[in-house]
């Protein structure tokens, strides 16, 4: 890898040179792909998505890119996200 970086600050680098917070690609099952990011620029964390990399979206399952495995979706969905308490 250049310079030493690891994984994560190459996909950090690559998703901040073109920042996606819409649609950037269609799944398989007909659900649309969005970036990393939320509106306000910052980015999902584990708690945000399903197993699937999937949450609702305006009132539609869709899946969105993360900075965490499995990166983009991961099943399809919607999967399981249970409640912690």
């Amino acid at each position: 890898m250049k310079d030493g970086a690891d994984l994560l600050d190459m996909i950090r680098d690559a998703w901040d040179a073109k920042p996606y917070t819409s649609v950037f690609g269609l799944s398989k099952d007909g659900r649309p792909i969005y970036g990393p990011y939320y509106n306000n620029g910052n980015t999902y964390k584990d708690c945000d998505v399903d197993v699937c990399n999937g949450r609702v979206i305006n009132g539609h399952y869709s899946y969105v890119s993360t900075m965490f495995h499995p990166y983009t979706m991961g099943c399809f969905g919607p999967g399981n996200n249970p409640a912690y308490s």
